[in-house]
């Protein structure tokens, strides 16, 4: 298998093919390995590319399958997890989450970690641990965040998949700039072993096909859809949520997919904005900046490293968690409940 035929593949049609004994795992890894060393110094999605890759089942949905995991959230034992930080150098977590544990059941082979911004707090990835992770199809540009890394190396046909993370666009951002597929699926379907940030933190994956979307759903999350549940209705609209303009290729698109899955037998219902964006981000900067703080804290605590002004450890965004913390913000964690309690009356209302 060359390079460029495996980087035409997904993760379906390799898993086939592992299967049905044409290509081996080995095989898919050296094309894999080749496609990181060929793009690496331009996009540099990668933060770490295994000598040896976590091992999977010889047989499954995923067999042979490379699949990158994203240095933030559900880990591998033994492997380090520096989440983007100076702060979280060498750190190395115990136990392998239940996501990893399902991917290696069905096959796929774990290649490395993919880059992301210190604790995951941008929708741009770059940081100054690791630097910055660009856009395969114009490296001028972001390749969005904060699964930046993942999206950037299934553009380029590192991996047809990679682990991502989404609490506020962290999967969708990236997964739209560079032209891959992601998709935030319903709170706790995919088992997170670690705090969800308030309930809206989930993980799932970028992949460069829609029927790989499935492929790893039908692998990783809990339970399947109940076929007796009835038609499914789906809101569909085209107006954006922050009254700004779509432009006409976003909104050809939206009709695009409305009318396939009308046609698939879908309940495809026209809604307006389902929650007014600007009543939402009241509480959402609190919300958000409260979650960084609580991980600036713990790891600080962990490793034994200070959260100091100008600290060697941390990016300078962190000086404002920093003031948080040392209760240099009078007031914060009261704002804090306030600001949650008014997401949740945004979101049930919605």
């Amino acid at each position: 298998m060359t390079p460029d035929e495996y980087a035409a593949l997904d993760a379906t049609a390799i898993a086939t093919l592992v299967n049905a004994g044409e290509v081996s795992a080995v095989d898919v890894h050296e094309a894999a390995t080749a496609m990181h060393l060929r793009t690496d110094d331009t996009i540099h999605a990668v933060v770490e590319w295994y000598d040896e890759p976590s091992p999977g089942a010889d047989a499954g949905a995923l067999a042979g399958v490379p699949f990158l995991r994203k240095d933030y959230g559900s880990s591998e034992a033994g492997r380090l997890q520096e989440m983007g930080s100076r702060l979280t150098a060498g750190v190395r977590p115990e136990t392998t989450s239940p996501y990893f544990r399902r991917l290696a059941a069905a096959g796929a082979r774990i290649v490395g970690r993919s880059a992301v911004p210190e604790f995951v707090m941008h929708g741009t990835t770059e940081s100054l641990a690791f630097g910055t992770t660009r856009n395969p199809h114009d490296p001028t540009l972001s390749a969005g965040g904060s699964s930046g890394g993942a999206a950037a190396a299934v553009a380029a046909g590192v991996v047809p998949a990679a682990h991502a993370t989404d609490c506020a666009g962290s999967i969708r951002i990236p997964a739209a700039a560079c032209g891959v597929y992601g998709l935030k699926p319903t709170s706790r379907v995919v088992p997170l072993d670690r705090g969800d940030w308030g309930g809206i933190a989930v993980e799932f994956v970028v992949s460069r096909t829609v029927r790989d979307q499935r492929t790893f759903f039908d692998v990783l999350a809990d339970g399947t859809p109940n076929p007796e549940r009835g038609r499914l209705r789906i809101g569909v609209t085209t107006e954006h949520w922050g009254g700004d303009t779509l432009g006409p290729g976003m909104v050809d698109g939206i009709e695009k997919v409305a009318g396939v899955l009308d046609d698939a037998g879908y309940e495809v219902v026209p809604i307006p904005p389902p929650v007014d964006i600007v009543d939402v981000m009241r509480g959402w900067d609190p919300h958000f900046g409260r979650w960084v703080a609580h991980d600036v804290e713990h790891w600080a605590a962990e490793t034994g490293r200070p959260i100091l002004h100008n600290a060697q450890w941390t990016d300078d965004t962190h000086h404002a968690w920093h003031r948080l913390l040392t209760g240099e913000s009078d007031g914060y964690y009261s704002d804090y409940e306030d600001a949650a309690g008014h997401l949740g009356r945004c979101l049930s209302e919605g």
